[in-house]
């Protein structure tokens, strides 16, 4: 559904200011509902959107006939996962691009930076607790101490990013 959200609204923003030489197919979105997923989202039923990625040769095109399956307007998929996010905020939240200075994407919601926050609070206990059992004698031993000491550093590293 995010990446459903961060298309609609490119191609929207592309449609409003694109070139009448740029000639392309645009995508076509559909919804096949919502699916509730263990550990996802609360366990709410979760919105699936799929992008047919290669326009049908004439039997899967006869295929969607019978399904009755029509495209989804750009439109109308970014409106529904702009409302479903304000609707459902306790769950989730607008996707960012950390960097970004698009105003669309650029925003890291605060619960967001004090969870990350959190995290980095943990690996830094984390590696001056396996410090300080080094210094006692209570490490493992001296690989396994260093390869669990460079793995908390890496991953403090890339939540710090």
């Amino acid at each position: 559904m995010d990446l459903a959200l961060m298309l609609g609204h490119a191609i929207g923003l592309h449609l409003l200011h694109k070139p009448q030489t740029f000639d392309y197919d645009e995508l076509s979105f559909f919804f096949a509902g919502r699916q509730s997923f263990k550990g996802v989202f609360g366990g709410l039923p979760y919105p699936i959107f799929w992008i047919d990625m290669k326009p049908s040769p004439s039997l899967e095109g006869k295929e969607d006939e019978l399904q009755s399956l029509e495209p989804l307007k750009t439109e109308l998929v970014y409106k529904f996962c702009t409302e479903f996010v304000r609707e459902h905020d306790a769950y989730c939240f607008t996707p960012y691009i950390m960097g970004n200075d698009h105003a669309a994407f650029a925003d890291m919601p605060e619960r967001h930076k004090r969870r990350i926050e959190v995290l980095r609070n943990y690996w830094v206990d984390e590696s001056l607790k396996r410090t300080d059992e080094k210094a006692a004698g209570l490490a493992k031993n001296e690989q396994e101490a260093t390869t669990e000491e460079k793995t908390a550093e890496r991953v403090l590293k890339e939540i710090l990013k």
